[in-house]
């Protein structure tokens, strides 16, 4: 007798099945159903693209065109994608991207994405492709376009649809980073409460470093902006991020992303009490001292510790001085003496605490050497106009009574200071604030001058 009904469009049937099905039709080849044979037609066809597909034979237009034929068939959806994100990644440039929006990959994209809304493989590798379109040199109009077509909301959607599965927050985070890179897509996907989304994902999903890392890169994106900062703090943001530098005090990535986001938030005053008093300061120093070869690290976490110290009432840099941050910070001046990058945070936040935290706490800065430390980076940075003003600030700030100015005076600094002058002429800026330190140091009065 003859087999059973199949249903070819099963996802468990692929090309190794073929044989095993031939086998179940009994009888002679007359006695053979049509149908059945047309099932098995269209079984090895699409086999055959999916296996094309996989080993990354098909052009972008034959992509898309099987995206459209197959629109009910998940596999292919999901290959599809794969192999969008695989052509992307090894062409990586603009004009392919370009043109991948022009034929209407993204529509397709995004039309998987609301087709399947609980298929792990086609969202993960959906929101793959978004993230990587959108990410890169000159991809504004891009990333824009994307969100124009829907991408913030499918992106939410999925996140939403698939709370549980690590790797879809994780590439649907990746793609919010991606598209929120653009001041207009930030503000957008604020409005459609993005950050809650990322905070559930990083709260469901502590076990993930990559998530924690991403989640973290797109928070800071949309904490660049001043309203933002106020509002994800609201959020709990801020004790999201340090539970994450907690749980990977090692991690390069976190741990720099983390204090990128820290230095966003701490730009609002009433945010940088909020973030001292959850025990922001103490976190960033475990994070410089846990990962002290890292530039990135050092850099980022130097200039959070530079706003934290920019309160105008003063008691933030005494805290920081308290908490051992001077030292670290003319520790990582040490360590990374050729970095253009740390040594200009590094000084800028030197300035202020130097500036705020009175007459004791700069003599504490002298017995540390900060001095000689600053004439280290001016002398190895001479054509670095930050490095330069903000050693010049730091040494002007230090000059506060005779024993310091007598002390700097023997170290050279007004030396260092006039050759800062000579080789930045055209910065009119770093000319008076190294003339201002020069005349401090020297104490020449005003009537003098």
């Amino acid at each position: 007798g003859r087999s059973q009904f199949i249903d070819m469009s099963s996802e468990s049937l692929r090309r190794d099945n073929l044989e095993v099905l031939c086998n179940m039709i009994a009888g002679e080849p007359s006695d053979i159903d049509e149908g059945i044979i047309g099932e098995l037609t269209h079984l090895d066809l699409r086999n055959g693209i999916i296996a094309r597909l996989d080993a990354g034979q098909c052009t972008l237009d034959e992509i898309i065109e099987y995206m459209d034929q197959y629109n009910f068939d998940e596999r292919i959806q999901w290959k599809a994608c794969a192999a969008l994100w695989t052509a992307v990644s090894e062409k990586n440039n603009i004009f392919f991207k370009v043109r991948i929006i022009r034929v209407g990959g993204a529509k397709k994209i995004l039309r998987a994405m609301e087709d399947f809304p609980f298929c792990v493989a086609v969202q993960e590798n959906a929101c793959r492709v978004l993230q990587i379109l959108a990410h890169g040199d000159h991809t504004d109009r891009i990333s824009v376009t994307l969100m124009q077509l829907g991408a913030g909301i499918r992106v939410l959607q999925t996140m939403k649809n698939n709370s549980d599965n690590a790797r879809v927050q994780e590439n649907a985070c990746a793609a919010l980073w991606s598209l929120s890179l653009n001041h207009d897509n930030k503000l957008a996907l604020m409005d459609l409460d993005a950050a809650n989304q990322i905070l559930q994902a990083m709260s469901n999903h502590r076990n993930c470093e990559i998530l924690q890392w991403v989640a973290c890169a797109a928070l800071g994106n949309f904490s660049n902006c001043l309203d933002h900062a106020v509002t994800l703090v609201g959020l709990g943001a801020a004790n999201t991020i340090l539970q994450v530098m907690h749980d990977y005090p090692r991690s390069e990535n976190v741990q720099a992303i983390a204090c990128g986001t820290l230095w966003n938030l701490a730009v609002d005053p009433d945010n940088q009490v909020t973030l001292m008093e959850l025990g922001a300061a103490e976190r960033i120093l475990q994070a410089m001292n846990n990962n002290i070869d890292s530039k990135i690290v050092q850099r980022l976490a130097c200039a959070a510790l530079g706003n934290f110290a920019d309160r105008l009432d003063h008691d933030h840099a005494v805290t920081l001085f308290g908490l051992g941050a001077a030292s670290t910070i003319i520790q990582v001046m040490d360590v990374h003496a050729e970095s253009e990058d740390v040594q200009a945070v590094a000084c800028r936040t030197l300035w202020r605490l130097a500036r705020a935290a009175g007459c004791d706490n700069q003599d504490k800065l002298m017995q540390l050497g900060a001095a000689e430390r600053i004439l280290q980076a001016m002398e190895r940075h001479l054509q670095s106009g930050d490095v330069q003003m903000h050693s010049c600030n730091v040494l002007c700030s230090l000059a506060s009574n005779r024993e310091i100015r007598t002390k700097l005076q023997k170290l050279g600094t007004a030396a260092w200071i006039t050759k800062a002058i000579e080789n930045h002429p055209e910065n009119p800026a770093l000319k008076r604030i190294a003339r201002d330190a020069r005349n401090k140091i020297m104490f020449i009065p005003a009537h003098q001058l």
